[in-house]
């Protein structure tokens, strides 16, 4: 049997009940034709409650509005507007329970003031006459085609969002390990590198002259001002700032002449970094990457930005961190040195 669509039960439900509010009421009270009629159907999770409103003004014909509780709990809270300003409402509830002591219940019908023009309460306000009924689904047999309908869809859209979360969650779990086995890629190939230049290092190392051991290490091709980013969270910006100035003091470069910018995933998700990463348009001479989730990044057109880095067209980087840790200061001067001794 093909199960019918939202838009047909829904559909189907409104029409259902709209009959329902015109026959079932009309069967109880005559419409009176100096007045007229504001029809309003409440529909509850397990009954509906229809309230007729008679009033001298031009109000709404009919509307039926979606309630999201039982009946007992929604007639408890029922708004009502005053005759002076309608934006004004009472609740009818406590004002029946507390002039007449009627409590308003489900399988109740109400007619007061319907034919007389409203009711006044003492010297407050004035209310116009309404009628009122409040049932439940099950009392009515022509609705449970509609209610079986709205069950059945229910339940689908249940089984299908169970299903939706699953996939999503498969989804992310591929993306992960897709972007960790690249990220072990990138590490393998760094490390190689890093080793190529440890050879050459012990090469100059062997030239140099015992006592010259204590002096400092300079980068001659360092570039002033020599600005670089992060990409990524960090453990705590303050703390690597502070050792990047000892850093940079110690090879030769004041606080002027040199400076780093941070972009965490948040800045990522919302910028578009990558045009100002472009080699002969940056302003940057490296890039270091911290924790970098995969999916941060607007405008690259890869999985993950540490693959989009990847491409030619790209100033230099290297993987600061892990993607699970965050960007340590130690880590992020042991980037920074490989770099600067690859100018050498």
């Amino acid at each position: 049997m093909k199960l019918p669509s939202t838009k047909e039960i829904f559909q189907r439900k409104f029409n259902t009940l709209s009959k329902i509010e015109e026959n079932f009421v009309n069967s109880h009270f005559s419409k009176n034709s100096n007045f007229n009629i504001e029809r309003l159907l409440y529909s509850c999770d397990d009954g509906f409650v229809i309230l007729r409103r008679y009033s001298l003004e031009d109000i709404n014909n009919f509307e039926v509005r979606d309630i999201q509780k039982n009946v007992v709990d929604f007639l408890k809270e029922l708004p009502y507007p005053t005759k002076s300003n309608k934006k004004d409402q009472i609740n009818l509830f406590e004002l029946l329970r507390k002039t007449i002591g009627l409590e308003l219940r489900i399988g109740q019908t109400i007619n007061l003031g319907s034919s007389g023009g409203g009711i006044k309460i003492g010297d407050e306000f004035e209310i116009d006459g309404f009628v009122i009924l409040t049932r439940k689904y099950s009392d009515l047999e022509d609705i449970q085609e509609t209610l079986v309908d709205i069950f059945k869809f229910l339940e689908i859209n249940s089984e299908k969002d169970k299903l939706n979360k699953k996939v999503k969650q498969l989804l992310f779990e591929i993306e992960d390990r897709d972007f960790l086995i690249e990220y072990k890629d990138l590490e393998i190939q760094e490390r190689e590198l890093e080793l190529e230049r440890g050879k050459k290092n012990i090469q100059l190392l062997s030239q140099f002259n015992p006592n010259e051991r204590n002096e400092e290490i300079i980068y001659p091709n360092i570039k002033k001002p020599f600005y670089f980013c992060v990409l990524g969270e960090v453990s705590d910006q303050a703390i690597i700032r502070k050792e990047l100035t000892h850093f940079f003091e110690k090879i030769g470069l004041g606080i002027n002449e040199w400076n780093v910018d941070f972009y965490n995933n948040s800045k990522l998700e919302k910028t578009n970094i990558l045009k100002s990463l472009i080699i002969g348009q940056s302003k940057y001479e490296m890039i270091i990457t911290g924790q970098i989730f995969h999916h941060s990044g607007k405008g690259n057109s890869r999985a993950n930005i540490i693959s989009e880095l990847k491409n030619d067209k790209y100033i230099s980087h290297k993987i600061g961190s892990t993607p699970k840790d965050k960007l340590t200061p130690d880590k992020l001067l042991h980037s920074l040195d490989l770099y600067l001794k690859e100018l050498i």
